[in-house]
């Protein structure tokens, strides 16, 4: 049978143990991932087409896990997250990326293992929720990797695959037929000694017991290992059962005390409400009261600036009144003087007309007289 380093259904028993031939569990994680009823999220499409991408850089972010991906595996990535912490908002490091076809997903995982994202060397590994079966997640004792410090190693995938098991060879099978036969004469001879000090001596029931066959010894040996194996195994699930009741038992103790400070607090919320309601209503009529007097001071000081601002519209609309009056009172009378005045020159005018029309008028008649004058005089 050739040796399997990597697991194709997840066993964790298997998983605990560094060449997968343990049969029975060495670490508490172990018997809680038996014990163990996960259900894997529902997954839509195809489980070959997700990868599992560990060893991240802290400041990678899903943006550049996209672009490496697409750049290096010269796939289409059709989604791709890095697992973030809810609280602190910090990177777990490490994410999943989905591609659009199984075969890009494949020459992804063959060829991007190990490869460099932000200066961090990565591990790339299929996505086991969801395709391997019999999937239990690290929380609950199972998974994959882990750390030496932590005691809950398990191996059987990519980063941490099996190693074979070691066989060893008896040292009586290596040994020559001579060196057999010696030893076998030498036991003869033992086996003669003791019969002979047997019946030289009587032996008392102690020694009796101490010298017993070589074969009783080595059965009685037999049987005491198995029993303290059995009852190491016993103690071990009791042990389990124990921490696991012990557990149950802090657990609800915890929630038994957190109820009953839960009533305390909301007993002395009722107190504390109770006592603090008469001074609350106090507070409450006092801060109206002050609110409406402070509304009335405003309303005061409003009602002021509103009489001084009308105070010095109406004030300003006067001033502006009067100039306009004076002004159009000192263009009606500029105009009426220059009416005078154009009537006193126009008089004026006429009268001088007048003047030269008579003047000449009376030259004329001077002529006339002058002329008949001196008609006369020749005639």
């Amino acid at each position: 049978m050739p040796f399997e380093s990597l697991l194709t259904e997840y066993d964790p028993l298997k998983a605990g143990s560094i060449d997968g031939t343990d049969t029975i569990p060495h670490d508490r994680g172990i018997v809680r991932a038996l014990k163990s009823t996960y259900l894997p999220p529902k997954h839509t499409g195809s489980t070959n087409r997700t990868l599992f991408v560990g060893r991240l850089n802290p400041q990678t972010t899903t943006r550049g896990l996209t672009e490496h991906f697409t750049h290096l595996s010269g796939g289409q990535v059709t989604d791709a997250r890095v697992v973030v912490e809810p609280i602190l908002l910090e990177s777990r490091r490490y994410g999943f990326v989905t591609f659009s076809t199984i075969g890009e997903a494949d020459r992804a995982y063959e060829s991007l293992n190990g490869s460099t994202l932000d200066g961090a060397k990565i591990l790339v590994d299929r996505e086991c929720a969801t395709s391997m079966e019999g999937w239990v997640p690290r929380r609950e004792g199972g998974g994959f990797g882990g750390d030496r410090r932590s005691g809950q190693l398990r191996f059987g995938c990519r980063a941490r695959p099996f190693k074979p098991p070691i066989t060893l060879q008896h040292k009586t099978s290596q040994r020559p037929e001579s060196s057999y036969r010696d030893n076998t004469e030498r036991s003869r001879r033992y086996d003669n000694h003791e019969r002979v000090n047997d019946n030289r001596h009587v032996l008392s029931g102690r020694d009796k017991r101490e010298q017993r066959p070589d074969i009783e010894g080595k059965r009685w040996k037999r049987d005491l290992f198995d029993d303290t194996q059995r009852k190491e195994e016993i103690r071990e699930r009791w042990r389990d059962e124990k921490g696991d009741q012990e557990r149950d038992r802090s657990r609800e103790n915890k929630r038994e005390r957190s109820r009953g400070e839960r009533r305390e607090g909301s007993k002395d919320k009722k107190r504390d409400r109770s006592r603090d309601e008469k001074p609350r209503e106090e507070r409450r009529d006092r801060s109206r009261e002050e609110g409406r007097e402070i509304s009335r001071g405003e309303t005061k000081e409003r009602s002021k600036v509103e009489r001084r601002d009308k105070s010095s519209d109406e004030r300003r609309d006067k001033s502006s009144d009067e100039r306009r009056d004076k002004s159009s009172d000192e263009r009606r009378d500029k105009s009426r003087e220059r009416s005078h005045r154009k009537k006193g020159e126009s008089k004026k005018k006429s009268h001088r007309r007048e003047r030269l029309e008579s003047t000449r008028d009376e030259k004329q008649t001077e002529a006339e007289n002058d002329s008949f004058q001196v008609l006369d005089e020749v005639s």
